[in-house]
């Protein structure tokens, strides 16, 4: 008889072994993208599998989203004309990161399979890509890898792939089971919503996602963002940082926790139930964005960039105030949060005002938003005078193309707030995707994949890129493949 012992809420509890409510070769935690690619991984290997999830559903929030795939030198983008290759994006890695290609030994793998066990694996499951785009934070070429449907579409062969007695949705999972021998041997379920027990595995992949809805966690790591009346989020409500919490408990080393993806073209949103996220604002090529001290400090047509989102926190604090007159509030958009009947919008904002102002000249508007009216002026004069001849933004290099001048009353001004949206650290992992423990030694019997993993390897992204879901279906496929092996 095996004595274990369950790890739940950062305890260890002894526990007389019993028997197990299930058993699987590999049994999966997390049925978002990459939980459901180690799932299919494992699989393909002969391997039974069992895939958990708190969730009603199989796909994450990833299943309503575009899933944007990033990768280089593909047979998509040779049909399209694009020229691309590996190298040509590991020689862009720091100016889309922050940090070199050889930071990670990761980022060379990843950048090397994607064109084939990423994208290629996808189109023999019959994944139509559809287009692929260019993104500040995907470098200098057409590098996201659209899917027909976007995230439905992706995941749509992954899900199928699985019999429904191998998806337990709607089944909480509290822990991870533990030999004597330290060896993980399966997980721990119930919370009063699913059957109380444990699944037996004879190994276990976590892909349970990031921890970003675990705010004081993510003040610790970024402390910049302590002075924010909110820390705002743009990642899914199961990101609770269970899968870290059990890893750290088991004695798990990670990367650096301290890597997470900020969008910064959000606004505070007032629709019920999204109180702590931030709506996408549209066209913000058309304003003017500045920090508290009432100047410009990125190019605002990449402002949806990840790069704009860790200056906005690093230096500002997490957020800024988009300054626009009447012609450009014409075109500014904001996307809501969860598809709902109500949205955000400009009036709404401005006739709650704390979040948007709107006066008739500048000086009205600094001092409705605590702006420096002098500087505020005086930016704003700067930056209508690149509208000249010749349309160059001497301070941030903006293509001023498809923006104008501010002249129009009346003027605008919406706060911006810092959206905490992807982790790219997480628990660190072994070449095979095994997670490791603070002496590099491999914690027997356990895998982990996806944003858990900070997409792959416990680091591979520093502030982040576009199209993260290819690193995590790809470190998912390696953890999958090395829990099935004998």
């Amino acid at each position: 008889m095996v004595f274990a012992f369950v790890l739940a809420c950062a305890t260890n509890e002894e526990v007389e072994a019993d028997a197990p409510l299930a058993a699987a070769d590999v049994v999966v935690v997390g049925a978002g993208p990459a939980g459901l690619a180690a799932a299919w991984e494992a699989a393909e290997r002969g391997r039974s599998v069992l895939v958990v999830d708190l969730a009603d559903n199989p796909g994450g929030t990833a299943l309503w989203g575009e899933a944007y795939t990033f990768a280089a030198g593909t047979e998509v983008q040779e049909a399209l004309g694009v020229v691309d290759s590996p190298d040509a994006a590991a020689a862009e890695w720091y100016e889309i990161t922050g940090v070199e290609a050889d930071s990670s030994a990761w980022v060379a793998r990843y950048l090397a399979a994607a064109p084939t066990e990423v994208i290629g694996w996808l189109l023999d499951l019959g994944v139509v890509f559809d287009n692929v785009l260019e993104d500040p934070d995907a470098g200098s070429v057409a590098r996201l890898h659209h899917p027909e449907g976007g995230g439905a579409g992706l995941l749509a062969p992954l899900i199928d792939a699985r019999k429904p007695d191998e998806l337990w949705m709607a089944t909480a999972v509290t822990g991870l089971r533990v030999d004597d021998t330290g060896r993980v041997v399966g997980v721990a379920t119930g919370d009063g919503a699913s059957a109380s027990g444990w699944i037996e595995g004879t190994a276990t992949v976590l892909a349970t996602g990031g921890f970003l809805q675990d705010k004081e966690r993510v003040v610790e790591l970024v402390p910049s963002l302590a002075g924010l009346d909110d820390v705002y989020l743009a990642a899914g409500d199961n990101a609770r940082g269970d899968g870290l919490q059990w890893g750290e408990d088991l004695g798990a080393a990670t990367g650096p926790l301290e890597r997470i993806g900020f969008y910064a073209d959000g606004v505070p949103s007032y629709v019920e139930g999204e109180e702590h996220g931030a709506a996408k604002v549209g066209s913000l090529s058309l304003a003017v964005i500045v920090g508290d001290d009432g100047q410009r400090f990125f190019d605002e047509s990449r402002f949806g960039s990840f790069r704009a989102g860790r200056e906005m926190v690093d230096s500002h604090g997490g957020d800024a105030w988009a300054v626009f007159d009447s012609a450009g509030a014409a075109y500014i958009t904001f996307a809501d949060l969860e598809f709902t009947p109500d949205a955000v919008t400009l009036e709404g904002l401005v006739s709650r005002g704390s979040n948007a102002f709107v006066a008739d000249d500048l000086a009205s508007l600094a001092e409705a938003t605590g702006l420096p009216p002098d500087t505020l002026a005086a930016t704003v004069d700067r930056y209508n005078g690149f509208f000249g001849a010749e349309r160059v933004d001497l301070d941030l290099g903006k293509n001023l193309e498809q923006s104008a001048p501010l002249l129009t009353p009346p003027f605008y001004a919406v706060r911006l707030v810092a959206a905490a949206a992807k982790n790219f650290g997480g628990l660190s992992t072994g070449d095979n995707g095994e997670i490791l423990d603070e002496g590099g030694e491999p914690i027997a019997g356990l895998y982990g994949a996806g944003e858990l993993v900070g997409m792959a390897g416990g680091d591979i992204g520093g502030w982040g890129f576009g199209g993260s879901i290819g690193a995590c279906l790809y470190s998912a496929r390696v953890a999958g493949a090395a829990a099935a092996s004998p």
